[in-house]
């Protein structure tokens, strides 16, 4: 069976109905900067494997890397992730930045000069 069979077209078209509106709140919020700038993962380089605690929820670790990327996955923003530093266990640390829609050239802009700042940028957490 086909991954996505099982579901109605109701409940596809209701899917289809959200992006729209998350799609339109990003461009919205873009509308007055250029950039977003979020971590790239809610937390530090951890084991792939296992469960991880996120504020008062725990999730698996793959579904956590999903947290702050997923957005612009579905509305289809540029969006890169760069080094920013360590934290105080020397564990590396993302930051991502995502920007208007068909505007990469901004957002890779935006993330060479950050990079070419160089690691004195960030200090460790």
């Amino acid at each position: 069976m086909a991954p996505g069979s099982f579901l109605s077209s109701n409940i596809v078209f209701k899917g289809q109905q959200a992006r729209r509106a998350i799609t339109r709140g990003m461009n919205e919020l873009l509308q007055d900067v250029d950039v977003i700038l979020t971590p790239a993962v809610p937390m530090v380089a951890w084991p792939l494997s296992g469960m991880h605690e996120l504020g008062d929820t725990v999730v698996e670790a793959l579904t956590a890397l999903a947290f702050t990327t997923a957005a612009f996955n579905l509305t289809g923003h540029p969006a890169i992730s760069v080094p920013c530093g360590l934290n105080s266990e020397g564990l590396p640390i993302g930051l991502q930045i995502a920007g208007r829609a068909f505007d990469e050239e901004t957002v890779l802009r935006v993330a060479h000069v950050y990079e070419s700042l160089g690691p004195n940028l960030a200090a460790p957490i």
